[in-house]
Formats: structure tokens, C-alpha cells, sequence
């Protein structure tokens, strides 16, 4: 009887071992990756994982989830930082450098067929809303691309080939807001780009913005070239008028007042000199901020100028040898300055001020390399409205030249 219920004892307990290696072998159901070419290479996992995540209750997450579920890398307006891809150091003699030869053969036996790409689109508003029903022409380097536009939840998706090229190029528009486009670059030099003929990170989220249309209005602009008659004098600049102020132009009141310093080259190729330019405020509460511009955006400013935050000048400056730059500062084509000016006091105490914009690079130097004379060039949209802070020019009325417009790129 004894070996009986021993006996029996160790049937159950095989019999318990049994079910719970079967139910270690059940498992939630996972996404199917559509692709035949497995992605299982070491890169995967040197890189942030791209891949479609299982809810606990084995549901395939879909739309916005999907676009931002955990290891989707995300990409907003084109900048990729930090980059996930496995980075190299393509220099001989460095770590991985090896690593990196193997890999460019790689690419170039890649691009004779072509590299797959794809891509999920997030159109978005400046307060991060989707934006449903945005058309959209994207297209991969050398493919013919594809165009729809976004569903309920502001998603497209794109996929195609590149062929001898690396980059994918998108343009967004609709009624009511700024086109954006912009170039998502699929290559980048010292990273895997590339892995079993696909670009990485495989679709990735391409978080896209699109500004709103808000006040468009006329304003005065100008692509001025302004002549200092002399060096380290104070010359002020009226906006309104478009010249210096009397006596020197036809200008009446002061929005801006420009200084040039210029020290005679030390050699006679002029690759030795310093030259400086200031920017100076004229009254007390006007001001610049300086900023980097949208360049994504057709509007790549800021839509209305804030109401704090102005420094008194900005100041370029260049001092430079033949062989070494000892200092340098620029407002380049890619920034743009926000100013106000005219700044006054209304009788109920409140302030009462005119906003602006100078446009892209402040160019300045001495006139024909006469060390007497300086020249100051640069694009400003001046909004005449007083305490009018809209910085939106509507493109065609030009306060100062009837008549002409603005097609530039960005506005």
C-alpha cells in the first residue's frame, strides 16, 4: 500500500512538471515583420531598437501608439539627435576604423540594387495637436516617391528605395498654415546607416510642425546697403524711411544706431585685420534677441515678437591674422534678430514700442578697401503698428517699395 501512494505521489508531481513546460512554451502573440530579411546582425544591437511592441494583453499597438511606442526613434523636423545608429571613427588608425572599411563595402554593394526605406510621418501644430488631412509629397533619394495625405490622427507612411543617394525629402502643406519641407538625411558619415538593405532606423517617427497662418500684414522691407561715412561714430538708421537719419540720409527718427571699427590690414593682402560692427538700441526698452531660424518652416521666425528678453546691441566681430582667427561672431544666414524700437511712454504710464525683424546674415566691412568708409548690409520687416507685435509679412505689400514682393524662402 506504502509503495502504492509513493508511487502515486511521483505521478502528479511529473504530471505538474509537464503543464508548466507547456505553458512556458505558449506565447503572446508577436508582430510578424513583413520584410523576408531578418533583422539579427550586431548592429541591431549596438542601436536603439526599432520595432513594433507588444501589449501586455498581445495587441499590436496601432496608430499614434504605434508611432511612439518604446524604441521607435523619433525625428522632428528633420534633426536626428542624438544619433542612435552605431557611430565609427573613419579615421586610419583609429578604434573601429576596420569596422568602418567593412562597412562602406557594404553600402556600395547595397546601392547596386537600391536601399529600402520607410518612414511614418507626424504632422503636428506648434502646440503639438495633430493635424489630420496635411497633404504630403515625400520621396526617398532616386525613387519616385509617393504623396497622400495624413489620417484622423495626422499619420502617413511612406515606404520606397533610394538609389545613389541618401536622404529623404518631404513637403507639407495645408489651407491655413505655412508649407514646411525639409530633407531627412538617411546617411550620415562615421554611422551605420545600413543594415541587410535597409536604411536604419527602420521607420522611424518623422515628427513634422506646421505653423498656423495667423496676421499676415503689410510691413516695410528693405535689402539694405547702408554707408557709414566714418569710422567709430554713432549713425542712426530710420526703419520707416529706409536711410540714415539727418544729416546724413532723409531719415527723421532713429529706430537703430550702427558703430563700425575697422584697423588697417597688418599685410598688404588684407588677410590680416579686425573690423567690428555694433547694433546699439537708441532708447531705453528697445532692444534685439537674436535667434536661430526655422529654416523647415516657410515662416522661420517666430509668428509674433515676445515682450521681454531684448539686450541693448548685438555685436559682430572679426580679428584674424594670415593663418589663425583670434575671435569671430556673426549673425549668419541661418539666424535671424528680432528688434523693438521707438519705445515711448503713454500717458496711463504703459509703454508703447514698434517690433521687427532683420532677416538672415548682418554683412559689414570697409567700402572698396577704403579704411574711412564702412558699409552695413542686411533684409529688415518692419511692422509700423505700434505695439503691433505680428511678425508674419503677408509677402506682397511692401510698406516701402509698392509694388514689389518677397518670394524668398524662407519668409
Amino acid at each position: 500500500m506504502r509503495k502504492r501512494i509513493v508511487w502515486a505521489s511521483i505521478a502528479v508531481a511529473a504530471a505538474a512538471v509537464l503543464l508548466l513546460l507547456a505553458q512556458r512554451e505558449v506565447k503572446p502573440e508577436t508582430y510578424q515583420n513583413n520584410d523576408k530579411t531578418p533583422d539579427v546582425s550586431g548592429a541591431s544591437r549596438m542601436r536603439a531598437p526599432v520595432v513594433k511592441t507588444v501589449r501586455d494583453d498581445g495587441v499590436i499597438p496601432s496608430g499614434l501608439a504605434a508611432a511612439y511606442a518604446p524604441g521607435v526613434v523619433v525625428i522632428t523636423n528633420g534633426v536626428l539627435e542624438p544619433d542612435p545608429r552605431h557611430n565609427f571613427d573613419p579615421r586610419p588608425g583609429m578604434e573601429d576604423y576596420e569596422g568602418w572599411e567593412r562597412y562602406r563595402k557594404e553600402m556600395r554593394e547595397t546601392a547596386k540594387h537600391g536601399e529600402k526605406g520607410k518612414a511614418t510621418f507626424h504632422v503636428v501644430d506648434t502646440d503639438g495637436n495633430s493635424v489630420a488631412g496635411a497633404d504630403i509629397s515625400a520621396r526617398f533619394f532616386g525613387d519616385s516617391g509617393a504623396r497622400g495625405q495624413t489620417d484622423a490622427d495626422g499619420l502617413f507612411t511612406v515606404e520606397g528605395r533610394t538609389l545613389n543617394g541618401a536622404s529623404l525629402s518631404y513637403t507639407v502643406n495645408k489651407q491655413g498654415f505655412y508649407q514646411t519641407r525639409a530633407t531627412y538625411q538617411l546617411g550620415k558619415r562615421g554611422y551605420r546607416c545600413l543594415e541587410n538593405g535597409r536604411w536604419i532606423p527602420w521607420n522611424p517617427t518623422l515628427r513634422v510642425t506646421l505653423k498656423a497662418i495667423r496676421k499676415p500684414i503689410p510691413m516695410h522691407m528693405k535689402r539694405a546697403k547702408i554707408i557709414l561715412p566714418a569710422k567709430d561714430m554713432d549713425f542712426e538708421y530710420d526703419f520707416l524711411a529706409g536711410d540714415l537719419v539727418e544729416p546724413y540720409g532723409k531719415g527723421k527718427t532713429a529706430d537703430i544706431a550702427l558703430r563700425f571699427r575697422f584697423d588697417r590690414p597688418r599685410s598688404p593682402d588684407f588677410a590680416d585685420f579686425r573690423q567690428e560692427l555694433e547694433v546699439k538700441a537708441v532708447r531705453e526698452g528697445d532692444g534685439f534677441l537674436l535667434k536661430k531660424k526655422d529654416e523647415w518652416s516657410e515662416l522661420a521666425s517666430v509668428a509674433e515678437a515676445p515682450l521681454s528678453g531684448y539686450i541693448p546691441s548685438i555685436n559682430p566681430y572679426y580679428d584674424r591674422t594670415a593663418t589663425e582667427i583670434f575671435r569671430q561672431f556673426d549673425v549668419t544666414a541661418n539666424d535671424y534678430v528680432i528688434f523693438r524700437s521707438r519705445t515711448t511712454s503713454a500717458p496711463d504710464g504703459s509703454t508703447v514700442s514698434n517690433y521687427g525683424k532683420i532677416y538672415g546674415n548682418i554683412a559689414y566691412g570697409i567700402l572698396e578697401n577704403d579704411a574711412k568708409e564702412g558699409v552695413v548690409m542686411f533684409r529688415y520687416y518692419y511692422n509700423p503698428t505700434p505695439n503691433d507685435r505680428s511678425l508674419e509679412f503677408d509677402g506682397k505689400n511692401n510698406l516701402l517699395e509698392p509694388g514689389s514682393s518677397d518670394l524668398s524662402w524662407p519668409k
